[in-house]
């Protein structure tokens, strides 16, 4: 109705996104912010027109730090341009700003996973509420990273000792 898209808590997970040119070219004429960039990010990678996406991320990060931007960036770099090293620093960065959110925890630990990075995933997880450390997934991602470390008998007590990963 405004022209403008309502504004957004940086906390708050976008409920949507709307993507194509009819509305990337409302975006591009509406007030720009945060969520406007961030949206226009989607747009343009749905578009496949993947530079400009990482463009609108990045002013998305520059008008207000936000861990979408940083998500879709590191999405990204990992899926597209294979930078895992690059994704995972991306992924940590996004989790900075957000560690209450489930789903960005997952996806930043096997971010981190890719770029060999276990250590930084061991020493992230200790760092979490103890909602998300009780979590089976990311119990279980720890003791992968506890193994490749060659930490044995912790990652056998994590993985033995009635892990339950709801969601496999």
């Amino acid at each position: 109705k405004t022209g403008n898209l309502p504004k957004h808590d940086v906390l708050s997970q976008p409920k949507a996104y709307v993507v194509g040119e009819f509305w990337q070219n409302k975006l591009l004429s509406a007030q720009k912010d945060w969520f406007t960039y961030n949206h226009l990010g989607i747009v343009y990678y749905a578009l496949d027109k993947i530079e400009d996406a990482k463009k609108y991320f990045n002013l998305s990060i520059q008008d207000s730090k936000n861990c979408w931007a940083y998500r879709n960036l590191a999405m990204i770099e990992q899926n597209i341009e294979f930078n895992y090293l690059s994704a995972s620093t991306n992924m940590l960065n996004a989790v900075a700003l957000n560690k209450d959110y489930l789903p960005l925890i997952v996806e930043c630990a096997y971010s981190l996973i890719k770029a060999k990075r276990y250590q930084d995933y061991v020493d992230l997880y200790f760092t979490l509420n103890d909602t998300i450390k009780a979590n089976g997934r990311v119990k279980m991602l720890l003791g992968a990273c506890y193994a490749k470390l060659g930490i044995l008998d912790k990652a056998i007590d994590i993985i033995n000792k009635d892990l339950v990963v709801d969601d496999i």
